[in-house]
């Protein structure tokens, strides 16, 4: 499924702020139950809302934007969060606000015009690895050449590694 006709499908409501005692007179919605993995727990929303809140967010968010940012959605959301398992337009709304984030992600991946997305994986993405790749991806990679031993040996020798070493300098200390 090509992504741009799966964004084209997804039920996208219009960005609403409202709580969901607002919203209360529109008809149940039994389509969005089965959107319901969206949500997230009420943990995460109560997290992202105390973020957006804070002070070091805000200053990055004003000078990368020029303009403070806006968090009531996660208040929101949070609000909604909590009152879900009793409320059904909380939790409607809480779908349709987790919808229309994941939208605006995936419109700004597919709006992306720097890479070419494939449509299948290139002909030869299964040929077997060339001989030299094949060899160096078998060897050991914990096996010690014979460089690397003397390099270790010679460590040893002035009592840089090994138990001996840790056992040299603990007796040289004097405890009081």
């Amino acid at each position: 499924v090509n992504l741009t006709d799966y964004l084209a499908t997804m039920p996208i409501a219009e960005a609403s702020t409202k709580p969901a005692e607002e919203q209360q007179s529109q008809q149940p919605n039994p389509k969005l139950d089965r959107y319901s993995w969206l949500i997230r727990p009420c943990s995460i929303y109560k997290e992202e809302l105390r973020v957006c809140r804070s002070r070091a967010y805000r200053r990055h968010h004003e000078f990368v934007y020029g303009t403070p940012p806006d968090c009531s959605q996660w208040a929101v959301d949070y609000d909604n969060c909590l009152q879900q398992n009793d409320d059904r337009p909380a939790f409607e709304a809480l779908v349709l606000s987790e919808m229309r984030r994941r939208h605006a992600r995936l419109r700004a991946m597919t709006g992306n015009d720097v890479w070419q997305y494939r449509d299948q994986p290139p002909a030869e993405w299964n040929s077997p690895l060339p001989s030299g790749a094949a060899e160096a991806s078998t060897v050991d990679r914990l096996t010690l050449t014979g460089a690397d031993e003397a390099l270790y040996s010679s460590f040893e020798q002035y009592g840089v590694l090994g138990p001996m070493s840790i056992g040299a300098r603990m007796s040289q200390c004097t405890l009081l």
